[in-house]
């Protein structure tokens, strides 16, 4: 079988369609559906249905992907291992949270390209968990990721995750003064479940209350720019990091088109810190690119 095109389908399953997994592949996506309908020709059954703007593996095809991630990793790994010092591989793809991270890792990364201008970056947000080991990016900055001794881990920074809601709505409807009084506000979340792979981010549904369910979210939106959104047009309480909220408040304060809420820190003396990491697989942190970026965040 040809591996080229286990490869194509590879990336194809990650990006979810052609034209992403196109660009990271370096062809055009015509030469992509070849590949495909070539693979699906081959093995008798198809690889992907389409919802939306998206392509979706079959059952199927998820079986195949379950391989062949295996297979491509490995071959990567034999990559890393024979050609460390590969000058010609420019690109530093990193995968980072859908949320605050993401916000605060571009910002830094603007320095980054004014003294690496020979870097092409590629940022990849994800908010299921992951396995570092074997995805496919060269940089992990995520704020969590389970012990791994494949996998060099170092802290970069930690957020503050506080309570935030708009002046509007705290006049309208009282302003917190205890973690009891949460029971009667409306809250927003980031999690549909208690699957949290980012760190603590809805502490507020629980804390303070004991031996009792957790207090049930009014809304739940897996984007900190919706929980801000959310917040800042008087829905209710959430949980964000102060860092973002200053972030996006200055923005606002700077450009004219961006409305700034002014949200309002709610019960100020309550928070949890959420430390961010530095991850990268042990053979990955030998090559050049992944060594500039990291120097670069020790500074």
């Amino acid at each position: 079988m040809d591996v080229n095109k286990l490869k194509t389908f590879y990336y194809v399953a990650l990006e979810g369609s052609y034209q992403k997994a196109s660009v990271y592949l370096g062809v055009k996506s015509p030469y992509i559906s070849k590949q495909i309908k070539s693979l699906e020709s081959s093995l008798k059954f198809k690889l992907f249905t389409r919802s939306h703007r998206s392509r979706i593996p079959t059952e199927k095809g998820q079986e195949l992907l379950d391989y062949v991630h295996i297979i491509i990793n490995q071959i990567e790994k034999i990559k890393e291992i024979t050609n460390l010092d590969n000058k010609h591989d420019d690109i530093i793809r990193i995968v980072t949270t859908t949320g605050v991270t993401s916000l605060w890792l571009i910002g830094k990364l603007k320095e980054f390209t004014k003294l690496y201008p020979k870097y092409k970056l590629r940022i990849i947000t994800v908010d299921e968990k992951i396995d570092v080991s074997t995805h496919y990016a060269d940089v992990a900055i995520l704020p969590k990721i389970d012990p791994n001794p494949n996998i060099i881990q170092k802290k970069l920074y930690t957020f503050h995750m506080k309570l935030f809601a708009s002046k509007a709505y705290l006049e309208k409807f009282g302003t917190p003064k205890t973690l009891s009084d949460l029971d009667n506000h409306p809250l927003i979340s980031f999690y549909h479940n208690e699957m949290g792979y980012r760190g603590n981010v809805d502490w507020h549904l629980k804390r303070g209350i004991k031996n009792e369910a957790a207090r049930v979210p009014y809304l739940v939106i897996n984007s900190a720019l919706g929980l801000y959104a959310a917040a800042s047009c008087g829905m209710g309480i959430t949980c964000s990091t102060e860092e973002f909220v200053y972030i996006l408040e200055s923005l606002s304060a700077e450009d004219s088109q961006i409305s700034g809420a002014g949200l309002v820190n709610v019960l100020p003396s309550e928070s949890v810190e959420v430390p961010v990491y530095f991850s990268a697989h042990h053979l990955k942190m030998k090559l050049d690119k992944v060594l500039a970026l990291s120097d670069f965040f020790k500074n």
